[in-house]
């Protein structure tokens, strides 16, 4: 799965991860939050385990299997949520946390679904990428909306029964916390447009593992755009000449044509071999250089992830 997924995916739980800490009872506006709280810690922890093993590399069924089971963790959180009652009558709050866990639901299955089969177009064209990087920012604004509700149903509730509400964050949220920044980073690698932009942008807690082959990779595309596409772009316009002229020299009877028109044919067959030459060597050695490019790219990014991305266990 490609590393752009993870930013999107990220966002979906860690909008809940901190909340409140006390022992569960519904008799207690705390008690009542704390219900939510180690709801959505279970779900959390499955979604790590997912999170974890897209970043380093698991094998693709292992991550599939997570991502059911996350899933069905949502759905199991969700049926725990909706089958809690109103605190005191009021379900404001739990209402507005069965809409988020829908609205993740929703995110994970569906637009994570359509955001996986643009994938593979999306790196076949910039017309592709655009749509690829669109979805996954509405994704993202799906989740941004409903966590602001959730935060604002929260924080109501925890005004109105008088609560003072402390942020506690443990090794879990800690980890979400660590592969938010991580992924937030890569996203801005991956978008950058240019070697300015990636000087301001500088390396990730001193780890400058993929700024420094993104760098490498703008190079190579301005090499190709302003010097290796030259034999390309000289062949295709040689090879529309060439099919003009001969055109023209098949519509001319034989007994008209001249030595001239002849030689003048026959140059241009040599010139076209030539140029067919030319563009075959050229378009080796650019496959064989972004080839390169992309395996540095690709171990970059692998290296990044294992050292900077948090593991689940």
């Amino acid at each position: 799965m490609s590393k752009l997924l993870l930013r999107t995916l990220l966002f979906t739980f860690f909008l809940c991860s901190t909340i409140l800490s006390f022992a569960q009872d519904f008799s207690n506006p705390s008690g009542y939050l704390t219900h939510f709280s180690k709801t959505i810690e279970t779900m959390n922890q499955t979604y790590m385990n997912y999170l974890s093993a897209v970043s380093h590399g698991k094998r693709a069924k292992k991550v599939e299997k997570l991502r059911v089971k996350t899933l069905d963790a949502i759905l199991t959180a969700k049926g725990e949520i909706m089958g809690a009652p109103g605190y005191k009558g009021d379900k404001t709050y739990k209402q507005a946390m069965t809409e988020y866990i829908q609205i993740c639901y929703a995110v994970f299955n569906e637009d994570y679904r359509k955001i996986v089969d643009m994938e593979e177009i999306a790196e076949q064209s910039y017309d592709g990428m655009e749509a690829y990087l669109l979805a996954q920012k509405k994704a993202g604004e799906k989740l941004h909306e409903a966590g602001d509700k959730q935060r604002l149903a929260f924080n109501a509730f925890a005004a109105k029964n008088n609560i003072t509400v402390t942020e506690r964050k443990d090794d879990l949220d800690l980890k979400l916390e660590k592969a938010g920044k991580v992924n937030d980073y890569y996203d801005k690698i991956y978008a950058t447009e240019g070697l300015q932009q990636l000087e301001a942008l500088g390396s990730f807690e001193s780890d400058a593992t993929v700024l420094a082959a993104c760098k490498e990779a703008l190079k190579f595309y301005k090499q190709l755009a302003t010097q290796k596409m030259e034999p390309v772009s000289n062949f295709i316009m040689a090879s529309d000449n060439f099919t003009k002229l001969k055109k023209t020299f098949d519509k001319l009877p034989e007994s008209k044509r001249t030595q001239a028109d002849v030689d003048n044919f026959n140059k241009a067959v040599n010139d076209i071999n030539k140029g067919t030459n030319a563009f075959n060597k050229a378009n080796t050695d650019i496959n064989k250089e972004r080839n390169k490019m992309l395996d540095n790219w690709n171990k970059a990014v692998k290296d990044f992830m294992d050292a900077q991305m948090p593991y689940a266990k």
